[in-house]
């Protein structure tokens, strides 16, 4: 809060706006301006927005570059980009649905965390964890994809649809550390699959147990699926039945994206099982 803080008084200031003409603007008493200023109270969601907009500057972009711009997709983790560009993605478009979905998430836990509540990681389901980042990444990839893909139906298969008739689309899945990616019923058809960890302070041990409140992405793979793929699965605590991917198609599918800090497995012959 204390770069919001400071943000906000350098853009008063290049404004020539004094206090008191800001006060008049966002309805709020001159000491409080005066004290969000000097960091002696921090602003609430509302008030920072009030004074953001009489400032002519949007909040949402404002807090990305003070609070969670630092968190990125890094190049460095591309491979396979051959194929990763024959299934209609370029390295970019990838990078910049990953990083939409950091954003996107800091921008929701830091309003969450503004009022008093914990992260979104610890507010609902990791199902529901993964299905909303699912949707975001989604929206990340139609984006930044130059208008090659655009966003389904919610709820119909594939999730992405292309501009290129003859490309049936794209079905996206997120799975949590090193669980299998699943859907409910097994369908032919061209998948990416997002596969996470919840880190704090940018630290994953491999043997802990204790999950952080981060999401971050470990793991990209996409390819063609058959029917035969998918094994189906009626595990207590599932919603009906499900059909989980195959260790063994999984494995085979591109690695397009592979970040080693995060990968949950434990490597054998200093090499993880799906790397290719």
């Amino acid at each position: 809060m204390k770069n919001i803080n400071e943000k906000l008084k350098k853009l008063r200031i290049e404004k020539k706006m004094s206090h008191e003409q800001l006060a008049r603007l966002t309805n709020l008493d001159r000491s409080t301006i005066s004290r969000i200023e000097s960091g002696e109270r921090n602003p609430t969601v509302d008030t920072a927005q009030k004074i953001s907009s009489a400032l002519g500057f949007n909040l949402g972009t404002l807090i990305l570059e003070e609070t969670v711009s630092h968190r990125t997709s890094d190049i460095n983790y591309i491979r396979n980009t051959s194929k990763l560009n024959n299934f209609g993605f370029s390295e970019e478009n990838l990078l910049d649905a990953i990083t939409h979905c950091y954003k996107t998430l800091d921008l929701i836990d830091f309003q969450l965390q503004n009022y008093g509540a914990p992260k979104l990681s610890k507010l609902v389901e990791l199902a529901n964890l993964s299905s909303i980042m699912g949707n975001i990444i989604g929206e990340g990839l139609a984006l930044h994809s130059n208008k090659r893909f655009h966003r389904n139906k919610p709820h119909t298969f594939p999730d992405l649809l292309s501009s290129d008739p003859s490309f049936n689309g794209v079905e996206i899945k997120m799975a949590l550390e090193n669980n299998y990616p699943k859907g409910h019923l097994p369908k032919s058809g061209n998948y990416i699959f997002f596969r996470y960890v919840l880190v704090d302070n940018n630290k994953f041990e491999r043997k802990s147990k204790n999950r952080g409140t981060t999401a971050e992405i470990w793991e990209v793979k996409c390819g063609y699926l058959k029917e035969s793929d998918f094994n189906m699965s009626n595990t207590n605590g599932d919603s009906g039945k499900t059909a989980v991917v195959k260790g063994s198609s999984l494995n085979n599918m591109p690695l397009v994206y592979f970040n080693q800090n995060f990968c949950p497995y434990v490597f054998k012959d200093n090499k993880y099982v799906g790397f290719n």
